[in-house]
């Protein structure tokens, strides 16, 4: 740990610079209910705002950019283009890094509130207690549902493999579904659905817990991640996935990554996905063929 980050340790919480960092893409109401929370809800007093459009072009981003023109904490950057999640948020965290010369980053999806007055502070406190990497906190979604951590380890090589054949084999049973023009409940879609969500409840969520895999609605990124890394995310996937590149990241380096249900959000979900589409086997297409370019994207970082 270098000099310039024990000294942060000793001085007050109000001292350290926190910077939320919004990723947009159309759905405005959504944003700036998440920015409503963090105004209306935190006791913190020394934090920013940077909300990045990626490449909105729907008008949204340049509308953030005059909704918030007066307010100094807020800083909004259109993209040209979508970039995708893990560069876009990127944008934002350097931004936050270099130009507000930030102590604390929260990247935090623009579907999600802050619920806590003390969020922040139980954040900087858990910092000084553990001198974690990354920090994730409970993420309940409007049932009720636990969504952190995704995974209580590491998945094995021969894991990910398996996922990806189930992933591809889906992925080809929706392209018949959806040629067949098959009704959404569908007997397979339906379970398979069902499945996901059983598998969800089980998270083991109400203990501290190292080295697991966080849902990526909210990442805390200390004074020590900050310092070591030029940007939040490796830049493999367009989306999903970046839960478990950023967990194979920090164990090949032995940076400790942390999950405390004594922080919480809530989590209103997958606003991105149905801004591309509303048909569920459209969205359901989409979500697979993503999320089979990023399993191959881990299969490549864990040779």
């Amino acid at each position: 740990m270098s000099l310039k980050w024990r000294e942060s340790i000793v001085i007050g919480i109000e001292s350290s610079k926190v910077t939320f960092v919004i990723l947009h893409y159309l759905v405005l109401s959504e944003t700036q209910n998440c920015i409503k929370s963090i105004q209306n809800r935190i006791t913190y007093k020394n934090y920013q705002i940077v909300i990045v459009d990626n490449g909105s072009n729907n008008g949204t981003g340049e509308k953030l950019i005059r909704l918030h023109a007066d307010d100094r904490k807020i800083k909004v950057i259109c993209l040209k283009k979508n970039i995708g999640f893990s560069a876009g948020n990127n944008i934002g965290y350097v931004y936050a890094r270099e130009q507000l010369k930030s102590e604390y980053i929260i990247i935090i999806n623009n579907d999600t509130e802050i619920i806590q007055k003390d969020f922040v502070e139980k954040a900087i406190e858990c910092y000084r207690d553990s001198f974690y990497y990354v920090l994730g906190p409970d993420v309940i979604n409007l049932e009720g549902v636990h969504q952190s951590p995704m995974k209580s380890r590491i998945m094995t090589e021969k894991e990910v493999k398996k996922w990806f054949i189930k992933r591809y084999l889906f992925s080809r049973y929706l392209r018949i579904h959806k040629k067949l023009n098959l009704p959404d409940n569908f007997i397979i879609y339906r379970k398979y659905i069902k499945n996901q969500i059983s598998k969800k409840r089980e998270i083991l969520a109400d203990c501290k817990q190292e080295n697991v895999e966080l849902q990526g609605s909210c990442l805390i990124f200390s004074p020590l991640y900050i310092e070591r890394c030029r940007i939040a995310f490796e830049e493999l996937t367009f989306l999903y996935g970046e839960e478990t590149l950023l967990l194979l990241r920090c164990m090949k380096n032995n940076w400790r990554v942390m999950y405390n249900p004594d922080l919480k959000i809530r989590h209103i979900e997958k606003v991105a996905t149905t801004a591309f589409t509303k048909n569920s086997i459209d969205k359901e297409i989409f979500y697979t063929d993503n999320q089979l370019k990023a399993i191959l994207a881990i299969l490549r970082q864990m040779k």
